[in-house]
């Protein structure tokens, strides 16, 4: 029988197909150890990286290499050859993979793929979540070792670390030396509690040529020619509906919505926080095609370099009710982008009901990629 596992992250999927050499029957979930076909897709990249098991195992060694080289600023590399991921400069990274680790022919040459920053730590995130998966391949196990002492930067000398120290203390020793010919305040209680007495009586007595008249009487009730207030407009859950509202003043402009009030920040992120995801994976596909369709007729493209990324959080009709970056160009160039006129704030139902929450990603070219924050949602 055919086993197969997906690990799947917004922009990046891996999937490992094989089958149990135990026996059949054994337990609910068997042990995937032998591979028979692996798969790796980026988003952005519609050639799938392809190969057996040794690809599965030089892509995990590989990639733990990398990121643990671009955490630690201590370059680390891999002891399988066939899979190599270098750096291309800030935020992008190149991911070679020879023709010998995924069965491709000599002529074929070797695959590369550009990666930015966030595609590539997906990529991480999902073998490892294929390495602490113990019933798929027990026995991938990641070799970890120490740096070498002569991998480590040389540190500064011990003598130029203490010459800040040592400026330091001198600078304070003058500092006191010179605070200790200047003579301290007198102290004079006296004077204090003659001007603080001032003060008070300056305080209390009015100024007879600013000093304000009585306050007006209040009009009559009986006058004609009073002029009536404004009723108040009905805010939402107070209990009035729109037909008292319309009845309590002819001819007064209808109540403005609640909903087109602004919301915070901080009430966003905890609303994406708090409110329960949308779990249906047909009502999330939904969505997805919603706004792939809707911000892709909108966003025209901008000057920048860089991908604008942000987190969306929409209602169960697929309503956007708000929206926070993920990077720095999202917020320099959120202006130019069409969320600011289809954004909606919450309503009261909004809050109380689950939402969606996904991941767009705005290319400068025009191209706009949407996907569930949270990854596909988990197959029966």
């Amino acid at each position: 029988m055919t086993i197969q596992r997906h690990y799947d992250l917004p922009n990046c999927r891996l999937t490992v197909e094989g089958w149990s050499s135990d026996a059949v029957g054994q337990t609910a979930r068997p042990v995937l150890s032998v591979v028979t076909n692996a798969e790796c897709r980026l988003t952005g990249h519609p050639t799938p990286l392809k190969g057996d098991k040794d690809f599965i195992q030089g892509l995990a060694q590989a990639v733990s290499a990398y990121a643990q080289g671009v955490l630690s600023t201590i370059p680390r590399s891999s002891a399988d050859q066939a899979v190599q991921i270098t750096r291309l400069g800030h935020n992008r990274h190149q991911l070679t993979v020879s023709p010998s680790s995924d069965g491709a022919s000599p002529a074929q040459g070797p695959q590369e793929l550009e990666l930015s920053t966030v595609q590539l730590f997906d990529l991480v995130e999902a073998v490892d979540q294929l390495v602490a998966d113990t019933q798929t391949l027990p026995d991938l196990v990641l070799p970890l070792s120490p740096v070498s002492r002569r991998a480590v930067p040389r540190q500064e000398p011990v003598s130029r670390q203490l010459v800040p120290a040592a400026l330091g203390v001198s600078g304070l020793a003058a500092a006191a030396i010179a605070l200790f010919f200047i003579p301290p305040p007198e102290f004079r209680p006296a004077e204090l509690e003659r001007e603080a007495e001032t003060e008070q009586i300056e305080s209390v007595t009015p100024d007879p040529l600013t000093e304000e008249g009585p306050p007006p009487e209040p009009p009559s009730e009986d006058a004609d020619d009073a002029t009536p207030l404004a009723p108040l407009a009905p805010l939402e859950g107070s209990g009035l509906n729109d037909g008292d509202a319309a009845t309590s003043s002819e001819g007064a402009d209808p109540p403005s919505s609640v909903r087109e009030t602004e919301v915070s920040d901080a009430e966003i992120d905890e609303l994406f926080t708090r409110a329960a995801p949308l779990s249906d994976a047909d009502q999330l596909s939904g969505i997805v095609s919603g706004l792939q369709r809707t911000l892709g007729e909108a966003w025209n493209g901008t000057d920048t370099e860089e991908d604008l990324i942000y987190r969306i959080g929409t209602n169960s009709e697929g309503t956007i009710i708000g929206y926070r970056y993920v990077n720095d160009a999202a917020s320099e160039y959120a202006d130019q982008t069409p969320l600011l006129e289809l954004t909606q704030p919450p309503s009261p139902s909004d809050v109380a009901s689950p939402i969606g929450q996904f991941r767009v990603v705005m290319r400068p070219s025009g191209v706009v990629e949407v996907s569930p924050w949270y990854g596909r949602p988990p197959e029966p």
